[in-house]
């Protein structure tokens, strides 16, 4: 019986090396979940796999973890997919608005890790401005016309209340749940946005 040929070698060898980055991927993932941190030697060994493996897969951290942003990114993806936003104003401030703490509840334990390193990983840094341009023209689609019709200083007032800086703190220094949030922002954007005779309290 003839053995595996050449191309059948390389298919699995090339299937082996995809799962063991999968495997890393997901170990750094893991151990920031768990308020560890995830360093080359911790990330191998959780993996299952040896420190000279992870630097043949990727050829620094750098490449590690431009590798975990594309999970996130793919992780957040349907989050952050350009939806029709209906309905009267408080309707779509109420979708935007829970909408916007799905992302961050998901991104929470890798942002409160990497946040006070980001300047030692590029790919990270590149990640936060991708998700803040995805936000701003998510509150676009949702907001448009009041955000436009507002004074030039309502949409970067409007950025800052809805980012993500405002919900951990919100989550954190303020101690509150998920839904005790979703309703402070919720109310506190609909009185930013909406005309003054519509305004509420």
């Amino acid at each position: 019986m003839a053995g595996p040929g050449v191309a059948e070698l390389r298919d699995g060898r090339t299937r082996r090396s995809a799962r063991s980055r999968e495997r890393l991927v997901e170990a750094v993932l893991a151990t920031i979940r768990e308020g560890q941190a995830p360093t080359a030697e911790h990330v191998a060994a959780r993996a299952g796999v040896s420190l000279r493996t992870l630097f043949r897969l990727f050829e620094d951290l750098s490449g590690l973890w431009e590798a975990v942003r594309l999970r996130i990114a793919a992780d957040v993806s349907t989050l952050l997919e350009p939806q029709a936003f209906e309905g009267d104003l408080p309707q779509r401030v109420h979708a935007l608005v829970r909408q916007r703490i799905a992302i961050f509840e998901a991104i929470a334990p890798f942002r409160r890790w990497v946040d006070p390193r980001e300047e030692q990983y590029p790919p990270i840094r590149q990640g936060r401005e991708n998700l803040d341009r995805a936000l701003r023209a998510q509150a676009a689609a949702a907001l448009g016309p009041e955000l436009a019709a507002g004074a030039d200083a309502l949409a970067p007032a409007f950025d800052a209340l809805l980012s993500y800086e405002s919900w951990n703190y919100l989550r954190t220094s303020r101690g509150l749940g998920p839904r005790q949030v979703a309703t402070l922002l919720e109310s506190a954007a609909l009185r930013l946005v909406a005309p003054p005779g519509r305004r509420r309290g």
